[in-house]
């Protein structure tokens, strides 16, 4: 039996730059809980390019996580090889992360495990291009996904996004907790503009409907994509999540 206790800034496991097929990861009875961490979640796994194997590559067996929070920026998320900025998300977990990009087959499972009060927070800045997506406690994103749970909790999770816009009068930082109705910032940037031009002109109405249109064409299309999940996230490379 293993214990980890009030870690901060503590990874348990990170492979960099990946994890080779020669090796397999088997974690039994282990328990975890009162940990911070900062730039990267508990378990961090990445896997070569193209690993073909139909053997259990990851075991995780009776472990418990209880109170474990990450926080992060995406400008700490960094592809790893085969990952394409169009096709890939990148994954941010408080517990654990598994990547591989361009995996053909690679079983990953899971039993009897508990995640409790996981906490994820993630700044996404203004300039961000990338695909990200979002778990409270676990995060897979691969090519093929051969993914087994059993008996699997997640309890009182919480994801955090903020989006921390550039300075100016039409800026907002903004919260989103576990909203996944409107996920676009620059939205609030439209709203402030509408309201400014009611203001500034109350009296021409067709005036604002122009300023209305040209605004939406400009702001039409965001500049990233965030997905949120709840407790976990899995995505395909590929556009096929």
């Amino acid at each position: 039996n293993n214990t980890l206790d009030k870690a901060t800034n503590f990874s348990l496991l990170r492979t960099e730059p990946f994890l080779s097929l020669r090796m397999n990861v088997s974690i039994f009875n282990f328990k975890g809980y009162n940990s911070s961490i900062e730039g990267t979640g508990l378990i961090e796994i990445n896997y070569e390019p193209d690993i073909f194997t139909w053997c259990i590559h990851l075991n995780l067996v009776n472990c418990s996580f209880t109170n474990i929070s990450s926080i992060m920026t995406a400008k700490q998320l960094k592809e790893i090889i085969g990952e394409k900025d169009d096709e890939q998300p990148l994954g941010v977990a408080s517990i654990l992360n598994v990547r591989g990009a361009s995996a053909k087959i690679l079983p990953i499972y899971i039993q009897d495990c508990q995640f409790d009060q996981s906490k994820c927070s993630v700044e996404i800045p203004a300039k961000e291009r990338r695909q990200i997506g979002v778990g409270g406690a676990i995060v897979f994103c691969r090519k093929t996904l051969l993914l087994t749970l059993e008996h699997l909790k997640l309890i009182n999770y919480s994801r955090n996004v903020t989006f921390a816009q550039l300075k100016s009068q039409y800026s907002i930082n903004r919260q989103i907790y576990g909203n996944q109705n409107d996920l676009n910032p620059l939205n609030d940037n439209h709203q402030l503009f509408f309201s400014q031009s009611s203001k500034s002109d109350p009296n021409n109405h067709f005036n604002q409907k122009d300023k209305k249109k040209m605004v939406s064409n400009v702001v039409k299309k965001a500049n990233f994509q965030i997905e949120v999940a709840g407790g976990a996230y899995v995505s395909l490379v590929g556009g096929c999540r």
